[in-house]
């Protein structure tokens, strides 16, 4: 019932087309594509698990409106970030961003790889186990 609100990108469509759509969809894929970076080239596990998890956070929130407005999900109510019309949701996703920028700080470019190496291995990449106590448990 209120276009402005829940249904913006179908708005968005009518007044300016495929190109404008394409164009917001771009949009939400940079926004993926440099989240991913920083989650990928901060130094630690727990700025990197934040990263993906707001990246995540947007991205999904922003598919799951573009597929309201194309009719593969029934309507959920969930605002298309940054575009709708709303302070809550905008509140959050801007400071979810801000979230974002801040770490972007501590990305070190060695460890930024064209694949995203996560590495959330052990710190010392070490097994969890002696090797004496690997071999007893295979029984060897």
């Amino acid at each position: 019932p209120l276009p402005h609100t829940d249904a913006v990108l179908a708005v968005v469509g009518e007044e300016l087309g495929f190109v404008g759509c394409l164009v917001v969809l771009v949009l939400f894929g940079i926004v993926a594509w440099r989240g991913f970076r920083v989650a990928a080239g901060v130094p630690n596990r727990f700025a990197s698990l934040l990263a993906t998890g707001l990246t995540c956070w947007i991205v999904g929130q922003a598919l799951l409106n573009v597929a309201v407005a194309t009719n593969f999900v029934p309507t959920t109510g969930v605002p298309l970030p940054y575009i709708s019309y709303g302070g809550s949701s905008m509140v959050a996703c801007l400071a979810g961003m801000g979230l974002l920028v801040n770490l972007s700080r501590w990305v070190e470019p060695t460890r930024v790889k064209l694949y995203g190496n996560l590495d959330l291995r052990r710190g010392d990449r070490r097994s969890r186990l002696s090797r004496t106590h690997r071999a007893r448990r295979l029984g060897r």
